[in-house]
């Protein structure tokens, strides 16, 4: 699963990390073509569809398609030659790498006191592809189309499809059941996870999720290499050191989240990690131009930025009956995707000749100051560290819409 992973955390970042080389090969301002990336947001909604057939049809067939699916679209991405070309590719391709059935397959099989843990682990292994998309951008040439070469590198992992057709079973939950749904299940698959029973969870997993993945997140993702280079003068190649910098730190903010929330809990770690990425980015937004100070407040923000992205990972499938629990989980990140839409339509204004350019430092200040409140969200969610999702007994009902 962590190698699954790897292509998929490829995929994710390739396109925040090559926003800088891509607008320079397709001659398109930075601006433009990050509200452009609006429409990859909204087409990756679409990543709801392969997570409601998991539900229905197991999670085994759909990794599989989707690994395929992920492998072929990222291999395509490279061969677009215009502006339009790649955003339509980057959407298809999102569809596939939202999906994260593997990293609902780890969750439903670990032990429930080490779930965190274990689960931190995986998706550790998998953030390490893009510590080698760092790695790679550091080598990369100064020609303007060299970006390409890196876009077809993830076409490798087609080969993991063999290996898990033939070794991989599916979770304990869908072992135990006799027969799939019928097909006309699909639309009540769907519409399940607005239950009585988890419509309140949903609501609020959703505006967690929306504030800090979809806004605060979003936010640095789509300006960190921009800032870098803009406003403290950094070259590609210290852009690319600072790139496995952060990955390193992510992947530590992830293990760490996972033991962390595994001993004191769900919530407790992740108000206190809500502090210090508050902290880093107000930093950050007041540092003179090449402060010593940059990169360890980078780093830092990263560390603590994934490590409660992993929490609510965890957390969103812990809290989900296991017979929606993808298809919930699916909806929880289309109303992530369709905030995110909206945060990457304003800084494409905000940074644009309209404006006059907002300065990303104003920016990074204001997901600082926006990101505490945002904290107070989690109050209402129960604390579900330790529960045991292994063959869905714990709530195998599903919720009637």
């Amino acid at each position: 699963m962590g190698l699954v992973g790897f292509v998929d955390y490829f995929a994710t970042a390739f396109r925040f990390a090559m926003t800088t080389y891509v607008r320079e090969d397709l001659t398109v301002s930075f601006g433009v073509l990050v509200g452009m990336t609006r429409w990859v947001f909204l087409v990756s909604c679409l990543s709801l569809l392969p997570r409601a057939l998991a539900d229905i049809y197991g999670r085994r067939v759909i990794l599989l398609v989707t690994l395929v699916m992920l492998c072929i679209g990222q291999w395509a991405v490279g061969l677009a030659a215009t502006p339009g070309q790649y955003v339509a590719l980057l959407a298809v391709l999102s569809i596939f790498y939202k999906s994260d059935i593997w990293l609902i397959v780890i969750s439903e099989e670990a032990p429930a006191r080490r779930r965190g843990l274990i689960v931190s682990i995986t998706v550790g292994v998998g953030i390490s592809g893009a510590f080698l998309l760092g790695h790679l951008v550091r080598g990369m040439g100064t020609e303007p189309g060299a970006w390409r070469e890196i876009a077809t590198f993830p076409i490798w992992g087609i080969w993991l499809a063999l290996p898990l057709l033939l070794f991989l079973r599916d979770t304990a939950y869908f072992r135990r059941r006799k027969a799939p749904p019928a097909p006309r299940k699909f639309i009540a698959t769907l519409l399940a996870p607005f239950g009585r029973e988890t419509i309140k969870a949903l609501v609020r997993l959703s505006l967690l999720k929306m504030t800090f993945v979809g806004g605060m997140f979003v936010t640095i993702i789509l300006i960190g290499s921009e800032f870098l280079r803009v406003e403290h003068g950094f070259n590609p190649d210290q852009v690319g050191r600072v790139v496995q910098l952060e990955v390193i730190a992510s992947i530590l903010g992830t293990v760490v989240a996972g033991s962390l929330s595994d001993r004191f809990g769900r919530r407790g770690t992740f108000n206190a990690l809500g502090f210090i990425f508050a902290a880093a980015v107000g930093v950050l937004a007041f540092l003179p131009r090449g402060d010593s100070l940059v990169v360890p407040a980078y780093v830092i923000q990263s560390f603590a930025g994934t490590a409660i992205n992993t929490i609510l990972r965890i957390v969103t499938l812990e809290i989900l009956p296991t017979g929606c629990r993808s298809t919930g989980a699916g909806w929880t990140d289309v109303f992530t995707t369709l905030f995110a839409a909206g945060t990457a339509t304003l800084i494409g204004w905000a940074t644009s000749e309209i404006t006059g350019g907002v300065s990303f430092s104003t920016i990074l200040l204001a997901v600082s100051v926006l990101s505490l409140p945002s904290i107070l969200l989690y109050a209402g969610l129960r604390e579900t560290c330790g529960e045991d999702l292994s063959d869905g007994q714990e709530r195998e009902r599903v919720a009637t819409p």
